[in-house]
């Protein structure tokens, strides 16, 4: 979904004349590849790749799980898997404490070195590209948020703008990695966030709540700081029959705060008071099958859930969206971060399926869904989220259809496109007339990192 946001937005680029690099991680080191994307792209559109090396020593976390077992055995009832803080006083608690703590700090510092060297290798191959090529601006987009440091440095080289798009915050307490929780992530993190704003030419956020909270904390950026949100596409095809059962679908990962065990307890309680038989509704899960250490099946058959769900492992975007297109109704879990909103949703509102939306009040994708059809319900209040399975799965019962909660194209990503470039040309041409410019640029062109 990350990557998603600039495969569409670079064909808004092309069509108003944009040509188009792009440096990227190397496809090869990725965990899973999807190809069949690099169709959508638009003619023209280059990708170099520069490999990720070493951020994880193995031998390294193989002395410190040894070290963590071994603390684990010495204090009964502590979790020896080295991913969460335990609370006790004992001694042995203190030293698991004490050892994860190490570990993440150990982990934080090697991620970041990786990420420096691969910036700077980026930054030389923008270099190297631009003696071919004659760039406009350089455009990054985080996370991973070292992007960011790959472009301020190639933007210094050749002198041209840096346009700096957050995805999500930075430094921000409640965006770090539990794997890499530490001062040193926090150090590293401030630092190079601080670098970005201080040498881009223009700021980008995803949010408004993201755009305040960043105002907050860096006022000086507020004259380059623009909001551009992530926004619906027109690729999600016509939609075939629905299942023969109500199904629900969630398509993605399971993590961060993205508890599950909240919508089945919501769906356990619909199911006992319409006595629906397993068969007729139905939970499918398509990514991966844990919530942190505990396996989906093991939660499902904890909240008795288990005749009802179905689970696939992580496929191509394509097949996610087929399953969803046949869905009666797609799910958003909760997450912690109040400012960032899930980028499926805006896949989820080209649907004609209803969409429920498991979000505190006030949250920026609760405020996105204000006015809208959507069903927006507090994690904690289970008999609500009963209250609309049970209407829900009643109306589809009844053969009623809805319309795509975008049906009046509130959340098309070309309204969203047409700010952020009109926002890029601006700088573009403010530079060309202030400074001697280099040569007469027939065909604009951004390097993308």
């Amino acid at each position: 979904m990350g990557a998603l946001r600039w495969q569409r937005l670079v064909q808004f680029a092309h069509a108003r004349g944009w040509c188009t690099d792009v440096i990227q991680c190397d496809p090869r080191d990725a965990e899973f590849r999807d190809d069949s994307r690099l169709a959508d792209l638009p003619p023209g559109v280059r990708l170099f790749a520069v490999p990720l090396r070493g951020y994880r020593d193995s031998r390294i976390e193989s002395l410190l799980r040894r070290v963590l077992v071994w603390t684990s055995r010495a204090t009964s009832g502590t979790d020896s898997s080295g991913s969460a803080d335990t609370n006790g006083t004992s001694s042995g608690n203190i030293a698991m404490r004490l050892v994860q703590a190490a570990r993440r700090s150990v982990f934080a510092r090697r991620f970041y070195r990786a990420w420096i060297d691969w910036a700077a290798n980026a930054s030389a191959l923008g270099k190297r590209l631009a003696a071919s090529t004659c760039y406009d601006v350089v455009v990054s987009s985080g996370p991973p948020h070292m992007a960011h440091e790959a472009a301020r440095q190639t933007a210094a080289l050749l002198g041209i703008p840096f346009v700096a798009d957050f995805r999500d915050p930075w430094a921000a307490v409640s965006y770090e990695p539990l794997d890499f929780r530490s001062a040193t992530w926090r150090r590293y993190a401030a630092k190079y966030e601080r670098l970005t704003m201080q040498s881009a030419t223009l700021v980008v956020m995803n949010t408004p709540h993201a755009h305040q909270m960043l105002v907050e904390t860096y006022p000086e950026v507020a004259p380059r700081l623009l909001t551009v949100m992530n926004g619906a596409d027109d690729d999600m095809g016509s939609s075939p029959a629905w299942d023969d059962a109500f199904t629900i679908t969630y398509a993605g990962n399971v993590y961060g705060g993205r508890d599950p065990r909240i919508l089945f307890r919501g769906a356990r309680r619909a199911i006992d008071e319409l006595k629906i038989p397993p068969g007729d509704l139905v939970l499918r899960f398509m990514g991966f099958k844990s919530y942190g250490e505990d396996p989906l099946r093991q939660i499902v058959k904890e909240e008795k859930m288990d005749d009802y769900f179905f689970s696939e492992p992580r496929q191509p975007r394509s097949a996610a969206i087929d399953l969803m297109r046949r869905s009666a109704m797609v799910v958003v879990l909760p997450q912690p971060h109040d400012q960032s909103i899930p980028g499926k949703l805006y896949e989820y509102v080209q649907l004609p399926a209803w969409v429920l939306v498991l979000t505190t009040a006030g949250t920026a994708t609760d405020v996105l869904l204000r006015g809208s059809s959507a069903d927006v319900v507090d994690p904690a209040d289970v008999d609500g989220m009963s209250r609309i399975l049970v209407d829900r799965y009643t109306q589809f019962r009844q053969g009623i259809r809805p319309a795509p909660v975008n049906a009046d194209g509130r959340f098309d990503r070309s309204r969203q496109a047409k700010k952020l470039f009109d926002a890029i040309e601006r700088l573009v041409t403010e530079r060309r007339t202030s400074n001697t410019p280099r040569d007469t640029h027939a065909i604009k062109a951004a390097s993308f990192l």
